[in-house]
Formats: structure tokens, sequence, C-alpha cells
């Protein structure tokens, strides 16, 4: 679940169900952590039930969330871009207007 973390710190537009999908597996995980102990995590119980063939779960995102996830990810260079023009472009017409302000000599 890292993954999920560094990818939505690094502006990645993650879909709501995703996050809720990683809530409900932080509070299982902590509650995991306090009957079995430390050693177990949620991640392993879930891979062995699912390998045991525990499939009645229907899987939590649909193609439309993964296709979101993904164009997020692939269109996020260029809002990084547009977010750094507009910071540029608002700090040089700031500059325009100081130096509009400051009286001729």
């Amino acid at each position: 679940m890292d993954l999920l973390e560094r990818t939505a710190w690094q502006g990645v537009r993650l879909p709501n169900q995703l996050i809720m999908l990683r809530k409900v597996l932080f509070t299982l995980d902590g509650i995991l952590h306090d009957i079995a102990g430390p050693s177990d995590s949620i991640e392993l119980v879930l891979l062995q039930r699912w390998l045991q063939g525990f499939t009645c779960v229907g899987w939590p995102l649909s193609a439309r969330d993964w296709i979101g996830v993904y164009r997020s990810g692939m269109l996020y260079p260029s809002r990084l871009a547009i977010a750094t023009l507009q910071q540029l472009s608002g700090f040089s017409s700031m500059c325009v207007r100081r130096s509009a302000q400051s009286p001729d000599d």
C-alpha cells in the first residue's frame, strides 16, 4: 500500500473507491495487529485467502476507475507544467504591478 501513498503524494488523482479501500485496509491492518500481533499484515491475509479460492468478494475498482488512474498519471506532467507556468505568470504580473506603482524620479 505504500505505492498508493507515494502515488497520491506525487499528485496523481486516485478514485474515491481506491482511497476508501486504502482506508479500510489500514483499519483492518490495525485490528489484525491488535489480534494476531505485529508479524501479520492484512495484505498477506488477503493474499492467502485469495490463493485459497476466496473469490466471492468482487474487485473494488472497475475498469473505468483504473482508466481514470491511468489518465491522471499520464496527464500529471502537463498539469504540473501548467501549474508552474501559472505560478510564473503570477510572479511576473506581480513584478509588473510593483514597477508600475513605484514613483518615477
